[in-house]
């Protein structure tokens, strides 16, 4: 597999109400608070696991809100699960969302489970980050 560039996150969540959207936490690794993106920050998303509980169309989408019908280069990942629940998982891919956007999940029936793996990207002070390799 190839290395990833920006600085790593993962982003978890389990809800037991996502049926109107709920936003997915970022977390720095080895953190347990949650982070927001600053204003010139942008997500790119390389791994996704869903497991919903009840039926229907469960995914997770960049946006600014909540939104159970989002457009189509908005959606990290859609599945539609049984009735009796179910799990999507997707690897090795590229998701890259706008500038201080969120993630947010969307499950019909509200339970949901998800945890996703990416990178932050900064677009604005061209400076090399203090968490990339040393060039030395």
């Amino acid at each position: 597999m190839s290395r990833k560039s920006g600085e790593p996150v993962s982003l978890i969540l389990h809800s037991a109400d996502a049926s109107a959207g709920v936003v997915v936490p970022i977390f720095n690794q080895g953190s347990v608070t949650p982070r927001v993106l600053a204003e010139n920050e942008y997500l790119v998303i390389h791994d996704v696991l869903i497991v919903a509980a009840a039926g229907g169309d469960a995914f997770v989408h960049f946006g600014t809100v909540a939104d159970t019908t989002p457009d189509d280069a908005k959606t990290i990942a859609r599945g539609t699960v049984a009735a009796t629940g179910g799990l999507g998982r997707g690897s090795d891919f590229t998701a890259t969302g706008l500038r201080a956007e969120r993630v947010f999940a969307v499950s019909p029936a509200g339970v949901i489970d998800v945890h996703l793996t990416g990178s932050i990207h900064n677009t604005s002070d061209g400076k090399r980050p203090d968490w990339r390799e040393s060039t030395v």
